[in-house]
């Protein structure tokens, strides 16, 4: 092992006075602790099972009794429920719900809440929805909205579900804008990634033992739900905004969503086609559209350009499969007087695959590579071909060992201390393609969206973060049970029983939103839509009947979920 002096050390056979058999004891004792814990999704497996195989009322019952509507877990049973109950078509009740969701939402934490989630822990305190889950919500309602306005027959009623649902692509509008200034654009992280600041942050991770480069990973914002907002607007006749929305989702897509999130298909060139299509449709555009369309189109869909009249639009969106759930990982706390040193030595439990999963999760913290592809190929399952060395990570106290030693931190984490976190194993279930059947012709669905994909990087990013929550709170929990019982390593054996991390998220969502839009002249035309629930596994297909009015708009929302009950155990 070395140092930052670059000399080699070994580590000695004892830490403290804490005799070997001690801590021996303690480790195995640590990992049968291990084995009996039970996570938010091994919690909800049963519930999440009835959703994906239909069965909502079970599924709503099931949630329930997990989630009750008030206390820590209030945000996940509206959030829960209400996707359920708009997998149901109750799209009333389901905006009812996720109207909840977002009070909740922006009501945030109060002092409280934050400081127990800081003290003991964030499985503790109430849930705090990521920012992709956040926009989820107004995505929901929208679409929601969308599907009230087309089953009601009252033209007043119509125009009033429209109007709220052009309010929800606001409020997405709104909270997008606010994470680009945050967050900075595709371009802003390129050159970012690339400034003098970015590699003095570099240094500083390579020092500190983490590598974790998070430019490739940030959500910083979501070209899909601009789309869905361009395609809200258009047909109130508010071409501009609808050009600026469509404009938004094709540049998001194409300098950096696409690649980031590996969406399969033409979701580029079928936001820039719209995007044309407005600027031909509101008129005063016509050097620009023409030059865009050359550039950006293909043959097939520039003649599309050409004539529009007595055609009306499907757009069909399959939410396929389900997100996959978090695990934990547990790593041992120690101090080590020698080095002057915490070591936090990860503990790989489970299967075989799941032992090279945490190992994999574990070692991307600390590689010299680009984080971003390291964590595609991890989520395409792709970890058999690396090697994954790193076995411990080492966090050098140097001068502040003293202070450590003065008030007692090395004495307490004599027997050791559990720090969790949470982790995605990689996704070996992905579904298969979704194909729609019109006439004598097919049309390939395209990916607008890959919420698993979001939830992984999401969390790889936050993963440091929680690592060194963790360790402080856990080195304060047992430094504060030793000063109350007077005996010197009982914080570190209770900090076993108590260390899990907060492996809740938002399990009904789909594992990816795909997408296509297609032309259909006036008439009554019967759609079929196969959706491949995995790459090997079995088709659902549905039918519906549609009947296409001279510029009418419509929308199909297909849920396919049944590649997630395959997975739900794995």
């Amino acid at each position: 092992m070395n140092n930052k002096t670059g000399m080699s050390y070994r580590e000695p056979p004892a830490l403290f006075s804490a005799p070997s058999w001690a801590k021996v004891a303690t480790w195995f004792l640590l990992v049968s602790i291990l084995h009996g814990c039970a996570t938010y999704g091994n919690n909800t497996a049963s519930a999440r099972a009835a959703t994906a195989s239909g069965n909502y009322p079970l599924a709503k019952r099931k949630f329930s009794q997990l989630l009750p509507a008030d206390g820590r877990n209030a945000l996940l049973h509206n959030m829960e429920i209400g996707s359920i109950s708009h997998l149901q078509g109750q799209y009333h009740q389901s905006n009812q719900l996720f109207e909840t969701a977002e009070r909740i939402i922006e009501k945030g934490l109060d002092t409280t809440a934050k400081t127990s989630k800081i003290l003991l822990g964030a499985n503790i305190a109430p849930y705090e929805a990521p920012d992709f889950e956040k926009v989820l919500v107004n995505y929901y309602k929208l679409i929601n909205f969308i599907s009230m306005s087309q089953q009601s027959s009252d033209v007043t009623n119509k125009a009033n579900l429209l109007d709220k649902a052009r309010v929800e692509a606001r409020r997405i509008d709104l909270k997008l804008n606010e994470l680009a200034v945050i967050h900075g654009d595709y371009k802003q992280a390129e050159k970012d990634r690339n400034s003098t600041l970015q590699g003095i942050s570099n240094f500083i991770g390579a020092v500190s033992g983490f590598n974790v480069d998070k430019h490739g990973l940030i959500y910083r914002d979501d070209p899909w739900s601009h789309y869905l907002a361009g395609y809200t607007y258009e047909p109130e006749g508010e071409l501009d905004d609808a050009r600026i929305e469509y404009q938004k989702a094709a540049v998001l897509y194409e300098s950096g969503a696409v690649k980031q999130y590996q969406l399969e298909g033409n979701i580029t060139e079928q936001a820039w086609f719209d995007t044309i299509r407005m600027m031909k449709k509101s008129g005063g555009y016509y050097n620009q559209w023409t030059k865009l369309s050359k550039i950006k189109l293909s043959t097939t869909l520039r003649d599309q350009l050409a004539d529009d009249s007595n055609v009306g639009q499907l757009l069909v969106i399959d939410q396929i499969g389900m997100v996959p759930t978090k695990k934990e990982l547990d790593f041992l706390l120690t101090a080590n007087s020698y080095l002057h040193s915490f070591v936090l030595r990860p503990i790989f439990t489970g299967t075989i695959q799941e032992r090279q999963d945490q190992r994999a999760w574990f070692s991307m913290l600390y590689a010299n590579q680009s984080l971003a592809q390291l964590s595609i190929d991890y989520s395409n399952g792709k970890t058999s071909g690396r090697r994954y060395s790193t076995a411990q990570k080492i966090v050098f106290l140097g001068p502040a060992w003293s202070l450590a030693e003065s008030i007692g931190v090395p004495q307490s984490l004599q027997y050791g201390a559990r720090i969790s976190v949470p982790y995605y194993a990689p996704l070996r279930s992905k579904p298969g393609p979704s194909t729609l059947f019109v006439g004598d012709k097919s049309y390939r669905l395209s990916d607008g969206s890959s919420i698993a994909q979001l939830a992984i990087q999401e969390q790889l990013a936050r993963t440091s973060k929680e690592l060194y929550q963790g360790l402080a709170r856990e080195i304060v929990k047992t430094m504060a049970t030793d000063k109350l019982t007077g005996y010197a390593g009982l914080g570190s054996l209770a900090s076993l029983l108590t260390g899990s991390s907060d492996t809740r998220s938002w399990l009904t969502l789909p594992h990816q939103i795909r997408m296509t839009r297609i032309t259909l002249p006036a008439g009554t035309h019967v759609a079929t839509l196969t959706s491949k629930m995995a790459k090997n596994g079995s088709t659902q297909t549905r039918s519906k009947t549609f009947t296409i009015k001279p510029g009418q708009h419509v929308l199909w929302v297909n849920n396919s979920l049944g590649a997630g009950a395959q997975a739900i155990h794995k």
